[in-house]
């Protein structure tokens, strides 16, 4: 139980760095100067600031990339399935993605994007669950969710993530913070994100 609930926070926690990721949005006067938020990025670093204290079981104290890699990135069919290989999109039709970056052919939507007032909201969340065993029964309603994390169903299910205060540091470097969860008993962590624009 406790490895599902781990995984399914580490979905969460990921998304959270691919909404950052996507700090894009539709008004032009709200973007950074010089700099056009819509593309695709890889997720170069993700820091626990402060350093955590009391981490979950097999999570780093420093590095949230590890963590990260279990849930969101770890759904993909992306092989090797790590950061370093998978690319957060933000799509000029309001969708967000996870890209292979050695097989851009394989593409997972999970999300629909939204941006204002400095903050990415990110709705209709549906990505692939990691605790699917197709072997079992289907769970009676899916798909799984926060309220309901053990159903055995193939997605799982978050309503909306905000994230805010993006910053572009660089032509192709952004900046951001973002609060993420670390457990479902309400542990939340400060994580600070840096995302490098690819060609």
């Amino acid at each position: 139980m406790q490895k599902t609930y781990s995984k399914i926070l580490a979905i969460v926690i990921i998304i959270a760095n691919s909404l950052l990721v996507f700090s894009c949005k539709k008004d032009d006067n709200e973007e950074p100067p010089s700099f056009t938020l819509n593309g695709r990025y890889i997720v170069t670093s993700a820091t626990f600031n402060p350093t955590l204290t009391n981490p979950p079981s097999g999570v780093d104290a420093t590095n949230a990339l590890p963590f990260l890699e279990l849930g969101l990135f770890g759904a993909t069919t992306c092989d090797p399935k790590n950061a370093a290989n998978t690319l957060l999109e933000f799509g000029d039709d309001g969708k967000c993605r996870l890209i292979c970056k050695n097989n851009t052919n394989s593409k997972v939507d999970f999300s629909n994007w939204s941006f204002s007032n400095n903050q990415i909201t990110l709705n209709n969340i549906l990505i692939a669950n990691p605790n699917y065993n197709p072997a079992n029964p289907l769970g009676t309603t899916c798909p799984a969710s926060a309220t309901n994390p053990t159903a055995n169903c193939p997605t799982f299910s978050l309503p909306f993530l905000i994230l805010s205060n993006l910053e572009a540091t660089s032509a192709t470097t952004l900046k951001f913070k973002s609060v993420i969860p670390l457990d479902l008993t309400g542990r939340t962590s400060n994580v600070d994100f840096v995302l490098e624009k690819q060609p």
